[in-house]
């Protein structure tokens, strides 16, 4: 059961500043999320840029006492660094570090076990439809049964291909709910 209201956990998103595009009413349905996920497992984070939606789901983490099963994966190539990220942490203060990964996120890094699953996938990347089938590819299974998959710009006039690339790989799935350009899946397979 999350301990924040909608509005706090809005609130505390909003004080993650720079060039954000994940809107703090989206940032509270992921949230929320976080808490229909299976009880075990990682909750990852494929493209954490400046880390605003980071703040969601480590602050729903931490309020499951879920730790050390937090990773946030970006290759980091815009203006965005690990210490502006480490910052926008501060700014959230959550007193809460996932692990950083710096890298492809269509590679599983090594501190995934084979025999670990995710419980949570969120995926707002590079924004195409090569890069979320290429992602899908590699993540798909090490998804927990019931795992929550949760996708950003969908529906959204700039990213346009994404809607395509969603819906064909994840539309059988059933879905969670959708607020603007986050829609979410369970993964029952």
């Amino acid at each position: 059961m999350p301990l924040l209201s909608n509005y706090q956990i809005r609130t505390l998103c909003e004080r993650i500043t720079g060039d954000i595009e994940t809107r703090s009413d989206e940032l509270a349905v992921l949230y929320d999320l976080c808490f229909q996920a299976p009880r075990s497992g990682w909750f990852v984070e494929l493209g954490s840029y400046q880390g605003r939606s980071s703040v969601a789901l480590c602050q729903a983490a931490r309020e499951m006492k879920r730790d050390k099963w937090v990773m946030l994966i970006d290759n980091f190539s815009e203006d965005a660094s690990i210490s502006v990220y480490r910052l926008n942490y501060n700014l959230g203060r959550l007193n809460f570090w996932p692990l950083i990964v710096a890298g492809d996120s269509r590679t599983i890094p090594p501190q995934i076990l084979p025999r670990q699953k995710v419980a949570l996938l969120f995926v707002d990347s590079e924004h195409t439809a090569a890069q979320f089938e290429a992602e899908m590819d590699v993540w798909q299974p090490l998804l927990a049964k019931g795992a929550v998959i949760a996708c950003h710009d969908y529906d959204s006039p700039t990213w346009t291909e994404m809607n395509g690339a969603i819906m064909k790989r994840l539309g059988h799935l059933k879905r969670l709910g959708a607020l603007r350009r986050l829609i979410a899946f369970r993964w029952e397979l």
